[in-house]
């Protein structure tokens, strides 16, 4: 099976606004099969490409351009050999679940190598998962004390910085030919949440029942089942991993609990101000606020057809 015959999605977008929850629930779908994350194409695939540009400028060695790899390839022929390798990884996450014929990788870090997964996988979907930036910023600072240390801010500042970055380069997916599909973390929280999981399912091109979405979304609503019960029937495990029957596990609250405006209680004025600096800008344009006067609102007041 060629890559190109392999119906792949991608679910992206900052960290901590849900993309594991909604991998899950998209993942326990008989048709899609999705492994932990594979830190693939910010790891593996991107560092081929580089390794292809370094040996073409002859690795900073003006006199010897073309030599290594592009002495016995061309630029086409290493492309198709980094697609195989996808293909490879990919159809091994397809094989351990019998009736999958959709695969879908999460990965938030991918919101940087949108460009490299549409060079290698250009028949690729994007779903964006969007949330507000500020319980982001809460949910990173929480996480910064515990397993996250060693990538998650500890500020508002710098949250609102990687939120920000994280979802302008998430939406660069936008021009995807295959497809590119928003989903807001809020509104998975609301009681129309069943319908828009249905509605993910059709853009993945999976059956879309509406029994089906609801199952799978009471199934992994929130609150509702322990970081490990959560492991169960989501996501895909084979290679070594299970030929060295490895314990695997997420780090104590991996998966918070179901919350929106959380910063509500946790903002003050200074941290207000702080994120407004920042992302003020971008969390107008996304709708979550009408205007940057919330900065000195003392009162919080939703947005229309938003809590």
């Amino acid at each position: 099976m060629a890559l190109a015959e392999i119906p792949v999605v991608y679910v992206i977008g900052a960290p901590r606004s849900g993309t594991t929850w909604f991998q899950l629930m998209l993942g326990s779908h008989p048709e899609v099969a999705t492994p932990v994350e594979l830190d693939f194409f910010s790891s593996v695939v991107a560092s081929l490409y580089e390794i292809w540009g370094q040996h073409s400028e002859g690795n900073g060695r003006a006199a010897r351009p073309n030599w290594g790899l592009p002495a016995t390839l061309t630029e086409a022929e290493w492309e198709d050999t980094i697609r195989s390798i996808v293909e490879r990884v990919y159809r091994s996450v397809l094989e351990a679940k019998p009736g999958a014929t959709v695969m879908l990788e999460k990965e938030p870090r991918y919101y940087r190598f949108v460009d490299t997964i549409l060079r290698t996988v250009p028949h690729a979907r994007f779903v964006h998962v969007i949330r507000d930036g500020r319980d982001v910023a809460c949910s990173m600072m929480r996480v910064s004390k515990k397993w996250g240390r060693e990538w998650a801010p500890d500020s508002v500042s710098h949250a609102a910085h990687l939120w920000s970055e994280a979802v302008r380069g998430a939406t660069e997916a936008k021009g995807a030919p295959a497809g590119y599909m928003e989903v807001r973390y809020e509104d998975l929280l609301e009681d129309a949440g069943p319908d828009l999981l249905r509605r993910t399912f059709a853009f993945c091109g999976v059956s879309a029942e509406p029994e089906l979405a609801q199952r799978l979304y009471d199934r992994y609503r929130h609150g509702s089942r322990s970081n490990d019960e959560l492991l169960e029937g989501g996501l895909v495990w084979t290679g070594e991993a299970v030929r060295s029957a490895s314990d695997v596990s997420f780090p104590e609250s991996f998966i918070g609990p179901a919350a929106a405006g959380v910063w509500r209680d946790r903002f003050g004025p200074g941290d207000r101000q702080a994120f407004d600096s920042v992302a003020g800008d971008l969390l107008v344009r996304l709708g979550y606020e009408p205007d940057r006067s919330w900065t000195k609102a003392q009162a919080w007041t939703p947005l229309p057809g938003r809590r």
